[in-house]
């Protein structure tokens, strides 16, 4: 074990040291508390804001509602938060490997949705038109964009989220 000892040295003497001064246990101790209380603050922290950014996407409430008797249906987006929201999209994935894209505006076509607005898209179905998906994409005010899947109020990630941005199955 002393060759382990002379090769820190050698390592110290590299730095201009004479040899390391290793400490007693408790300096060690604390060492280790120490940078183990740093990242457990910042992974709290991550935590924290991860959770705020959740919050601001779910303050976006949206339903699809069916118009009787006709094959179409009509999506509703409310903002019940505090802040704006910049963009919202719809997104409906048909049956044919055709998609369909439409950004929810405003009477006067602004993008925002602000506080206590609601948006309105409609949803047409076509005679053999079978839908394999609707989609809400929208930001919110920290720039991250989220996609939540309106038939089961979940939120996408990954390979799913890609499929939805693939230029060459975009029809507008």
């Amino acid at each position: 074990m002393e060759w382990w000892a002379g090769w820190w040295d050698s390592v110290a003497a590299f730095f201009g040291y004479d040899s390391w001064q290793w400490g007693s246990a408790a300096d060690w101790f604390a060492a280790i508390g120490t940078v183990g209380a740093l990242l457990l603050g910042l992974e709290l922290l991550r935590r924290e804001r991860q959770r705020e950014r959740l919050r601001q996407a779910n303050e976006l409430i949206s339903w699809i509602e069916p118009i009787e008797g006709k094959p179409a249906a009509t999506v509703h987006v409310y903002n019940a938060g505090s802040q704006p929201i910049p963009y919202a999209m719809l997104v409906v994935d048909y049956v044919g490997d055709r998609l369909w894209k439409t950004q929810l505006r405003g009477e006067n076509g602004e993008h925002v949705i602000p506080p206590g607005h609601t948006r309105v898209g409609g949803l047409v179905l076509a005679a053999g038109m079978g839908v394999r998906g609707v989609w809400l994409q929208f930001s919110d005010t920290h720039g991250a964009v989220w996609t939540r899947d309106l038939q089961k109020g979940k939120y996408i990630r990954g390979r799913a989220k890609k499929a939805l941005k693939r230029e060459d199955r975009i029809e507008i």
